[in-house]
């Protein structure tokens, strides 16, 4: 996980393209995954959030939940914390970066697929 306080500048973005294209292409690569997901914050507040597939639109995904877009099999967006959420979120921050990645991760999956979904406790 990135360091959550030292959002990505431009500079480090282009190589962290690299590692993100080998860990879609390991993720991609394992039975039963049909979606990686790939995100970090950015110099505004606000975070990145990068999608690959194999069967999934992820495109309509990016559009629909996050005003992105993209492709059927790669799409992009960006997202702001909610106003209901930003409490939570530092309450994770204060438990380590871990937390705060782990509640991040709950969130994206929370705007795709509904309130009752959960991600395992490591991610």
């Amino acid at each position: 996980h990135a360091h959550l306080d030292e959002p990505i500048t431009p500079a480090t973005q282009d190589a962290m393209s690299v590692a993100y294209t080998e860990f879609f292409r390991s993720a991609m690569g394992t039975a039963g995954v049909d979606i990686g997901m790939v995100w970090f914050p950015r110099s505004d507040g606000s975070f990145q959030v990068s999608f690959r597939s194999k069967k999934t639109d992820v495109g309509d995904i990016a559009r629909r939940q996050f005003n992105g877009g993209g492709h059927r099999k790669s799409a992009g967006a960006t997202f702001t914390i909610r106003r209901g959420e930003e409490k939570k979120l530092q309450i994770m921050k204060q438990k380590g970066s871990h937390r705060q990645c782990e509640f991040i991760n709950q969130i994206i999956l929370q705007r795709i697929a509904g309130p009752n979904v959960t991600v395992p406790a490591r991610v």
